[in-house]
């Protein structure tokens, strides 16, 4: 219940502040408020910070100062997935033995690589509440990134902030709570980094929903088809609200040793967030002090000259045009100071040293496709075919168990009257488990890589996600510890024809009823939700399932997951509900996770929360 109450007046403070028209007390305390003041010029890296972060400039100018205009700009103009293995590559300086670099997603697992684990999502891991888990869980992360020969990782997640109940990201963080929020961005941070990994924190700034965040007007990108989309949606915030809710976690990353950031899509206060002077140099790069680069997000470029001179390092993917032989002859007519460019490159060359990287190897996967051979340029068809997949086995015993343990504690309880729970033989002969979110869903583990629709959910979907190698659905991890405690169940997955629910449940001790919602990231339409979910409720007609069952068993049990807030409402105070748990995304133990968590299948006692 602790959580419940913490999340819920979260959103109140984060829809409050975030709605103020700039006033307290009579007092103007933000002028800019919905327009985005100027802030030049770039603060230069390397002007102040710990000995480690001065060696790494050192050693990092001194490779700067050997390179020739073109190499500085090849440097900061980005790469996509169609040059190589990895969703996105730096530069590269053969001349001084500097490589292209791999980036790849995602945050709770590495995104379309064979053999890895898929970890609980971000929410998920702050709903434990367990410092040395939300540590460990970064420390397997980055074990396992750096197996895979990635140099950078596009996470973790700090945001979205919840101000927008039906963001379908929100998962990917740690919650509306920036406190929270802040705690999981500093023990995050080190824990990936100390693997030689480059943790890449992301969304900055603002990114709180997925509707309208490109400035291009795609079908599927869309809901309400007759709105003309020319530009990206604007996040109009307030000064105060900007430091104490959406900058904190970023903070908090920074004092830890961040060394990459992701701008997002999205506007903020009128202007993009990769070419937002005020974002990126006066509060990114000014007032935190921020040694690192700045990443575009895929696409997220509008300008070359006004990105660059506003504090974008490096430009991704590459392909618009901003950058490149643009930015060289802006760096020769004088429209891009000599000294912005320079400290772009240092930036991502000292931030790679200060983290340790070192793959002289490269990427053992394809994140393209599971082929063990192809084309080298997989994507384009093209060039000799190679060893495109070692199949690299990164997962440990470590990893996994942190991921099980992770998904355990991140369950929690809502609700168990008359004890209810824990479940057990002395109290129960009969158990009816029921929903089809309980059950694999109907194209198998392999829909996870795109969204699942239909059956149980480990994860959300997008850039968000990882490769599952395996995936305990409910029904296999309850059903197991139910036959454990010899309890007899049968599971019944129709949620549409429900007479056979109710006629399973009339006769059990109690009824167990899994359901679930699905969201992610605004690149398809899963059942016609596209990346923020269409509302708060239960998939599959699932209120309707609790709504009959709970007239023939007074004792029924709900298990719910969803991406972050839920409509609990048509069913919280009914009194034939008896107990609820929820949780966010589990990953790949989700139903290892119901059977041993304890307020649901044991003797033990309720895990208080």
């Amino acid at each position: 219940m602790k959580f419940q109450t913490l999340w819920i007046g979260t959103l109140f403070i984060s829809g409050t502040l975030a709605d103020w028209d700039g006033y307290t007390d009579g007092e103007l305390i933000d002028e800019s408020y919905g327009s985005s003041p100027s802030f030049y010029p770039s603060p230069q890296g390397g002007r102040f910070s710990d000995y480690k972060w001065l060696s790494a400039y050192d050693r990092a100018r001194d490779l700067v100062n050997d390179m020739t205009l073109v190499e500085k700009v090849n440097l900061t103009t980005g790469a996509g997935i169609g040059m190589g293995a990895c969703a996105g590559w730096t530069g590269s300086v053969p001349r001084l033995n500097i490589s292209s670099k791999c980036l790849q997603d995602s945050p709770l697992g590495v995104r379309n690589a064979d053999l890895a684990t898929v970890f609980p999502c971000g929410l998920a891991t702050a709903s434990t509440f367990n410092k040395q888990l939300i540590y460990d869980k970064a420390v397997a992360l980055g074990t396992e990134y750096k197996g895979k020969g990635i140099d950078i990782a596009l996470g973790l997640v700090y945001g979205p902030m919840g101000v927008k109940a039906q963001g379908g990201r929100g998962w990917e963080g740690h919650g509306p709570d920036p406190y929270i929020e802040g705690i999981a961005a500093s023990l995050s941070t080190r824990g990936l980094q100390s693997q030689g990994v480059v943790s890449c924190a992301k969304h900055f700034i603002g990114n709180e929903q997925e509707h309208y965040r490109f400035a291009t007007d795609f079908e599927f990108r869309a809901m309400d088809y007759s709105h003309n989309v020319t530009e990206s949606i604007s996040v109009n915030i307030d000064d105060r609200s900007l430091h104490e809710i959406y900058l904190w976690p970023f903070a908090e990353a920074v004092r830890t040793g961040l060394t990459g950031v992701m701008c997002s899509y999205n506007r903020v206060n009128q202007s993009h967030s990769c070419q937002n002077s005020y974002l990126l140099n006066h509060l990114l790069k000014g007032e935190l002090g921020f040694q690192g680069f700045v990443v575009s997000d895929w696409d997220a470029v509008y300008s070359g000259v006004d990105s660059a001179i506003a504090g974008l390092d490096l430009d991704m993917p590459g392909d618009d045009n901003y950058f490149g032989s643009n930015l060289t002859m802006a760096a020769l007519n004088g429209s891009l100071p000599i000294d912005r460019l320079d400290d772009m490159v240092t930036r991502l060359l000292a931030s790679l040293i200060y983290a340790g990287v070192h793959n002289p190897d490269g990427p053992n996967f394809h994140a393209g496709t599971f082929e063990t051979y192809g084309q080298e340029f997989f994507a384009s068809k093209e060039g000799p075919v190679i060893k495109l997949n070692q199949h690299v086995d990164v997962r440990s015993d470590f990893s996994r168990f942190v991921s099980l343990k992770t998904a355990t504690e991140g369950v929690i309880l809502l609700k168990n009257e008359n004890n209810t729970l824990p479940l057990s033989k002395e109290k129960y002969n009969r158990i009816a488990l029921l929903g089809r979110a309980a059950s694999d869903d109907d194209k198998g583990t392999y829909c996870h890589r795109f969204g699942c629709g239909t059956g149980a959910i480990g994860t959300g979907y997008g850039s968000g996600v990882g490769q599952f190698s395996y995936f305990v659905t409910p029904k296999d991890g309850i059903g197991a510890r139910l036959t454990k405690e010899k309890i007899s169940w049968e599971y019944v997955p129709d949620n549409w024809n429900q007479a056979s629910a109710m006629t399973s449940a009339g006769y059990a001790d109690a009824a167990i009823i899994v359901g679930t919602s699905a969201s992610g990231e605004e690149t398809f339409s899963l059942l016609g939700n596209y990346g923020d979910p269409n509302n708060l409720t239960l998939w599959h007609n699932a209120e309707a399932l609790i709504k009959n069952v709970t007239t023939v068993n007074n004792n029924t049990i709900l298990v719910l997951t969803a991406g972050m807030q839920l409509d609990l409402e048509p069913f919280i105070d009914n009194e034939n509900v008896t107990a609820v748990i929820y949780s966010s995304y589990l990953g790949q133990d989700f139903g290892t996770a119901q059977y041993d968590v304890r307020c649901l299948c044991s003797k033990y006692n309720i895990v208080a929360v």
